[in-house]
């Protein structure tokens, strides 16, 4: 007379589930993404939690800060270079718009990301010297520098 003995059929089946699913748990969960590139004149960095890099997204984020970089660019002839000059101009939608997302993140941040930042920068010389500025020079730069000042007057800077 034969006998089966399904114990060990049943064991090895169990046991190689448990490893398939604790591979799945392992290769399928969250990670943090992290990617840095240089614009807006500084260093960028963006995470992202996801199972898979998001590679996509990743460049079109960076692709989309290089666009406002563009846009929002001190030097030149833009929108923002003009009102860094001085002049009351009709900005486009698109300015009006990076402006009032400016403000609002500066309000989130309490003031750490602040769009108005450009008189204390001029003062540094855009950090591209090693010349530390004078105090009062500083203190001057730094009465002018308030994200809660910029005021759009019917679409107008």
């Amino acid at each position: 007379m034969i006998k089966f003995h399904m114990r060990k059929p049943i064991s090895i089946i169990f046991a190689i589930i448990i490893v398939v699913g604790l591979f799945s748990v392992w290769f399928f969960r969250e990670r943090v993404f992290t990617e840095t590139r240089f614009l807006m004149d500084t260093v960028c960095e963006i995470k992202v939690v996801a199972r898979v890099k998001p590679t996509k997204a990743i460049d079109k984020a960076f692709k989309a800060m290089k666009e406002i970089d563009s846009l929002a660019s001190f030097a030149g002839t833009g929108d923002i270079a003009r009102i860094n000059n001085g002049e009351s101009i009709n900005p486009s939608a698109h300015i009006l718009k990076i402006i009032d997302e400016g403000i609002k993140i500066g309000g989130l941040t309490q003031g750490a990301f602040n769009i108005s930042i450009r008189p204390l920068m001029e003062v540094w010389e855009d950090f591209k010297t090693e010349k530390i500025p004078e105090d009062q020079d500083i203190k001057n730069a730094l009465k002018l520098v308030n994200y809660k000042d910029i005021k759009i007057d019917d679409e107008k800077l």
